[in-house]
């Protein structure tokens, strides 16, 4: 059932996807698809958003050959991916919640140029 729910968002919704597992009280919004973005001024940009607070925070993002090209311990840090070509890139979250609760996801981003 989980794989419906996101094939289904991501066809009504190509740039972000929303993730919330049965077990996951936070949603999150994490970007799909990432490319240059005049109107909000957030060109390349790849970064997070979570509806509850954290106590700790990884994000990594590796190529297609699974080389790290980026990491960050904040959540508020964001990956400006300005520099890269049009490519797949995976990513992994991992961290707490301030209430202990563990979390982890992880996905893909594709860059176009």
């Amino acid at each position: 059932m989980k794989s419906i729910f996101y094939i289904l968002f991501f066809l009504s919704s190509p740039w972000f996807a929303l993730s919330q597992t049965s077990n996951d009280t936070c949603k999150w919004e994490i970007p799909t698809t990432i490319t240059m973005d005049c109107e909000f001024g957030k060109d390349y940009q790849f970064s997070v958003t979570c509806a509850c607070e954290t106590k700790d925070f990884s994000l990594s993002i590796f190529n297609r050959w699974g080389k790290i090209v980026f990491e960050s311990k904040d959540i508020n840090d964001f990956w400006d991916a300005s520099q890269r070509e049009s490519d797949t890139f995976f990513w992994i979250i991992a961290g707490t919640y301030k209430d202990g609760e563990k979390f982890k996801k992880q996905g893909t981003v594709v860059l176009i140029r």
